[in-house]
């Protein structure tokens, strides 16, 4: 039958078939890889087969004069707990086919499917990397642990009048960047592995801003040919993303994951110019980044393909994470 069940299958299509699917799995993650920057930068907390885990975080030592000779100092180190949590629900990018000879098919020749299903979930992971991102930023100090920073533009009317593509615009966002830059070392927080991401509009902003570059390396005549190229501003690297989420997100829908029961990744972000990042900031659980997937639906009759996987974050260190907005 064409739609027969996968496990049913014998001899040389069985062979074929275990064969293909650790070439499509294989080909998922080569594709998921260069489309997420967070993934490699993030540490990852092995969840030890759970759904969730409590994991301690340290902060400053505190002293105090010792009494007399005899005693020592008293030392107090700063803890809490920090929990993390695995989403509820795997993730799924996937595509659907009515024959099981074409999903073999679509395994044999693995290299599209793979590269939609593996970049599709690399997106997605960005996305959402960015938004928890933001819920740090934002999130208050405690009192004993400092939170995150925040640091306005005032607003006129909108963005692109806010900040023009000009030396103005410019200079606004580097501004910006020093201020985050002085309040996040005044936390304690070390800035020699800072990234800022921003839409590619407003990384065009700092492009076009001839200023930024250096004279020791290249003249004036040859500035575009470096217009494409990081640039660096008061020791931040500056990243365009193009699903950086300069959007509201705050609403939830039927797709929206959950942890524990709460959905997760709600934040608005339509005000956002700006999100700073250092790899502290963040903890990723996961018992793998993605892998290739293969399923038969029994009530819709099909077959699908296509790449699964956890996609939690959770923050760690809201210090280490900055946003740059706008408001009136």
């Amino acid at each position: 039958m064409a739609n027969e069940y996968v496990l049913s299958l014998s001899g040389e299509e069985a062979t074929r078939f275990a064969a293909a699917k650790k070439a499509y799995a294989a080909n998922v993650i080569l594709h998921f890889l260069p489309k997420t920057f967070f993934w490699q930068m993030i540490q990852t907390e092995d969840m030890m087969g759970g759904v969730s885990k409590d994991i301690i975080r340290w902060y400053k030592m505190t002293t105090a004069k010792k009494a007399d000779h005899g005693n020592m100092p008293t030392q107090n180190l700063a803890k809490k707990i920090v929990t993390l949590r695995l989403e509820d629900d795997e993730t799924v990018s996937a595509s659907t086919f009515s024959k099981k000879d074409e999903m073999i098919v679509h395994y044999d020749a693995s290299g599209n499917i793979a590269k939609s299903a593996g970049e599709a979930m690399g997106q997605l992971y960005e996305l959402q990397s960015f938004l928890q991102l933001h819920a740090a930023a934002n999130t208050a100090a405690d009192g004993v642990f400092p939170g995150g920073t925040r640091t306005k533009i005032t607003l006129a009317t909108d963005i692109p009048t806010t900040l023009p593509m000009s030396v103005t615009g410019s200079k606004k966002l580097q501004n910006a960047l020093q201020k985050v830059k002085l309040a996040m070392i005044a936390k304690s927080v070390d800035m020699s592995n800072a990234f800022c991401f921003m839409t590619e509009r407003e990384f065009a902003v700092l492009q076009q801003d001839d200023r930024l570059m250096s004279r020791d390396y290249v003249s004036p005549e040859y500035s575009d040919l470096i217009k494409d190229k990081l640039t660096m501003v008061h020791g931040i690297w500056v990243l365009p993303s193009t699903v950086f989420p300069q959007a509201d997100y705050s609403l939830a829908d039927d797709n929206t994951p959950s942890k524990n029961g709460a959905n997760a990744y709600l934040e608005n972000c339509a005000e956002t110019v700006g999100l700073i990042f250092l790899p502290d900031a963040l903890r990723k659980m996961e018992p793998e980044p993605v892998t290739g997937m293969y399923d038969w639906d029994s009530d819709k009759r099909h077959w699908r393909i296509g790449s699964v996987g956890f996609k939690s974050l959770e923050s760690y260190r809201p210090e280490c994470a900055a946003e740059i907005y706008v408001a009136a």
